[in-house]
Formats: structure tokens, C-alpha cells, sequence
């Protein structure tokens, strides 16, 4: 083992070193390079300290420090934050806070939505978080038989009202019936009405809307075919609460 100081010409300075042929080792208590130093690949560099996953960083004038990973970006007043681990996603924007908050189970927007193109969606909610006043649903169904008061959609909730516009096809007979329900619902008490009924030669059956036998009492649709062939079942449905 031998030591020597240096004083390289054009980048290199350093104090005592040692030269370690044993291990192939070069160690020094200080190390300046000022032109440029290709070290290889990252497992040739060492830097001890920190705990796993931890970030090296600077402040601007050379000094490095570890720092636990942040749960936030940030640029001027607007952040992403991921304040627990595996929790909510919270995006701020220009100083309003929680303007979109992305959770498990959905996405929450406080603010306007703009959407440029096609809106695709199964259900849309109208009202206040938490207290939605009309829900808008598409639901499809299907029957092969005539057994009557066939239930081909059952409400999922007690609502005061719920409209329907149904579009039922029979491709093998070759017809379609359209038709619109509107109901009123209060306590173990509905009322419906079908308007707008069209056929196409003679339609598919007979629709009719009543409550669930036990609680929770809620709406459902039936429909007795004409025909026990393959019939499909394309429902807008609208559900209100008060």
C-alpha cells in the first residue's frame, strides 16, 4: 500500500490517496474533478445514508442530502396530492383547492366539466354530493318466453318517480314496439301511465310498473311478449328522489 499526494493538471485534485492493489481500490479523503468523469454504470457509485426509497437531492450551491419521497407536486398554487398511502388523489389548480379528487371508487369534480367530444357513461347523477336528484341510466334485458309479468329491470334504490322510454325489437318476427312509462311513487303507492306507444306489426307485449312485494319497496318494470322468441330490451331510465 502506498500513499502520494496528487495534483493533476486539467481536472483532478486530491489529498492523500490510497492505492490498494489488493482490492483494486482507490480511497481519498477528498476528491475535486473539474472537467467531466464517466463513473460507468450507477452500481459503481456508492453513497451511504438515507433509508429505502429515499430521494438525494441539492440545494442549489453542492450540498446533497437524503429526503423522504414527498406526497406532493407542486408548481406555484397548483398541486397533485397523495396525502396517505393508497389514498385519494387531490389536484388543486391556481389556488382552488380539491378541484378534482380521485378516489377508489370514482372521480369527484368540484367545478365545471367541459367535454369536447362523445360523453360515454352507463349512469349519470343530477344534484348536490350526496343528494341527487335524478339518476339517468341505460339498462338492457332480454326474454325468450310468454310467461307473463316477466320483471326486466328492478330499481336499485326507493325513488319518488322513475320514467322510462323503451325500445323493444323482435328481430325473428319482425317487430318493435317503442313506447314511454311515467310513474308516481309514495310510500307502498304507485301510479303509471304509458304514453307514445308505437308498434311495428303488433309489437312485442304488454308493459306494466309496480312495486317490489317487501321492503325496500322500490320500482320494477314488467313485460308479458307476445312471442317466445328473442326479444331485446333497450331502457332509458330516469329515477327522481325527493
Amino acid at each position: 500500500m502506498s500513499f502520494k499526494y496528487f495534483n493533476v493538471k486539467h481536472g483532478l485534485i486530491t489529498g492523500n490517496i490510497t492505492l490498494d492493489a489488493t482490492n483494486n481500490s482507490i480511497s481519498s479523503t477528498n476528491l475535486t474533478v473539474y472537467n467531466s468523469s464517466n463513473l460507468g454504470n450507477i452500481s459503481n457509485v456508492t453513497i451511504t445514508g438515507g433509508n429505502s426509497g429515499y430521494l438525494l437531492t441539492t440545494d442549489g450551491s453542492g450540498v446533497l442530502s437524503w429526503v423522504a419521497p414527498n406526497s406532493n407536486i407542486a408548481n406555484g398554487t397548483s398541486n397533485v396530492s397523495i396525502s396517505t398511502s393508497g389514498g385519494n388523489v387531490t389536484t388543486s389548480v391556481g389556488g382552488n383547492a380539491n378541484v378534482v379528487i380521485i378516489t377508489s371508487t370514482g372521480e369527484i369534480i368540484n367545478g365545471n366539466l367541459t367535454v369536447t367530444n362523445n360523453l360515454l357513461a352507463n349512469t349519470v347523477q343530477l344534484g348536490s354530493v350526496g343528494q341527487p336528484f335524478c339518476k339517468i341510466e341505460t339498462y338492457s334485458a332480454t326474454t325468450v318466453s310468454t310467461s307473463a309479468n316477466q320483471v326486466i329491470w328492478t330499481g336499485s334504490s326507493v325513488a319518488s318517480s322513475v320514467d322510462f322510454k323503451i325500445i323493444a325489437t323482435n328481430s325473428s318476427d319482425n317487430t318493435r314496439t317503442t313506447t314511454n312509462i311515467t310513474t308516481n311513487i309514495l310510500g307502498a303507492a304507485l301510479y303509471w301511465t304509458e304514453y307514445g306507444r308505437l308498434h311495428i306489426n303488433n309489437g312485442v307485449g304488454n308493459f306494466s310498473v309496480a312495486l317490489t312485494p317487501s321492503a325496500p319497496l322500490v320500482a320494477e318494470l314488467k313485460i308479458t311478449p307476445n312471442s317466445a322468441n328473442l326479444i331485446y330490451y333497450n331502457i332509458l331510465i330516469s329515477s327522481y328522489t325527493t
